[in-house]
């Protein structure tokens, strides 16, 4: 879009792609309506937006909170850094190397989150040749390593009655426990409140070019084509 402001105000507007609530036209793995910082050219009482459980872009009134193209819980908001030119570039150099943290439960150390759009191949890459906190045996988790992140939606957390482990990788494996709770954007389904799509390193047994993940944003266990963005927590467990 080259410039937003010069595009008509209405609704029928850039609609996007069927509508998809796992995240897949967002880097983050955000859903909903977000607001931006661009007011309406020809009504200043009206700003831009989009919408990515279609990555929708409309602008509506300044002051609603509610409308059919909206997500029923409301408008979300996603703040930024550093450079806000037209180059993309945020000033986020992404994992600044001070965050690994362990987890006592379970003994596994996980790096800082990496929230770039990398497919499978690139997030093993990264993990495979990450140095963190003077740590470089790093990897991407397994889909059981994974879960044992997911809290407060029990049918997803280690143990729960969602099949998709170490142990089970089939596409039969998924049911519909594994879509995990209702939608939340406050990372309250992860111990390091998360809220995006991570990758693991578990394929799909059945399903060449398939890979198990995790949706924090649901505590959903779900597949992916490798060829998928993704975010990325790498594990060290000794």
């Amino acid at each position: 879009m080259e410039d937003e402001n010069n595009l008509a105000e209405g609704w029928e507007n850039c609609v996007g792609g069927d509508p998809d609530s796992h995240g897949k036209y967002n880097a983050l793995g955000h859903v909903g309506y977000f607001w931006s910082s661009t007011i309406g050219r020809f009504d200043e009482n009206k700003a831009w937006g989009i919408n990515f459980y279609s990555a929708g872009i409309y602008s509506i009134n300044k002051t609603d909170n509610e409308n059919i193209h909206i997500n029923a819980d409301g408008i979300y908001v996603v703040c930024i850094t550093g450079n806000t030119g037209d180059t993309g570039d945020t000033g986020d150099t992404g994992n600044t190397g001070e965050s690994s943290w362990t987890d006592n439960e379970t003994g596994y150390t996980w790096s800082e989150a990496v929230h770039w759009e990398m497919n499978r191949s690139d997030a093993i890459n990264y993990c495979d040749n990450l140095t963190e906190n003077g740590i470089s045996n790093w990897r991407l988790p397994t889909i059981s390593e994974l879960r044992t992140l997911v809290i407060n939606c029990p049918a997803t957390e280690t143990g729960g009655q969602c099949q998709v482990t170490d142990d089970c990788l089939e596409s039969l494996c998924s049911d519909d426990s594994c879509s995990g709770c209702e939608w939340a954007g406050d990372g309250k389904y992860s111990k390091l409140n998360d809220t995006a799509w991570f990758w693991s390193s578990s394929e799909q047994s059945d399903n060449t070019g398939f890979g198990w993940g995790l949706n924090f944003f649901l505590a959903f266990v779900g597949d992916g084509g490798f060829h998928n963005p993704g975010s990325v927590r790498c594990i060290v467990a000794y």
